[in-house]
């Protein structure tokens, strides 16, 4: 399967809370860093760490990049979210970067930029 494909597949059982299927498609190294240098190593921790902040959430693509690299295949993945915080106050048109590396067929790495922080501070969540 390609790189590409699999990044994808990834990113969208993670969005769905498909953690056993995206667990068959992470490296035994796995690890994500999300925005405010939080890092993750757990597929499990994920699901804890939004629920505190969303109802839901939602990429929307609006382009994917692959660039090969030293340590694998990045996927980039950019983009903008809509959702739901937990107090219930919508959001949209939040910009997002999603770095996925593939190696060896699994992924090995996400790395998560985006302006949701900012959103977040508007409403104090």
């Amino acid at each position: 399967m390609k790189p590409e494909k699999i990044a994808r597949k990834f990113l969208d059982f993670l969005e769905s809370r498909k953690l056993a299927d995206c667990s068959k498609l992470v490296a035994d190294d796995f690890g994500m860093t999300w925005p405010g240098g939080i890092q993750i190593d757990n597929l499990a921790e994920v699901k804890r760490f939004g629920s505190g902040r969303f109802q839901w959430v939602k990429n929307i693509y609006t382009d994917i990049e692959v660039a090969e690299t030293k340590n694998g295949t990045a996927v980039y993945f950019i983009g903008t979210l809509e959702g739901k915080f937990i107090n219930g106050v919508p959001f949209s048109n939040i910009r997002f970067v999603d770095r996925v590396l593939i190696k060896e067929g699994l992924v090995s790495e996400l790395l998560v930029w985006s302006d949701l922080a900012e959103e977040l501070r508007k409403h104090d969540l």
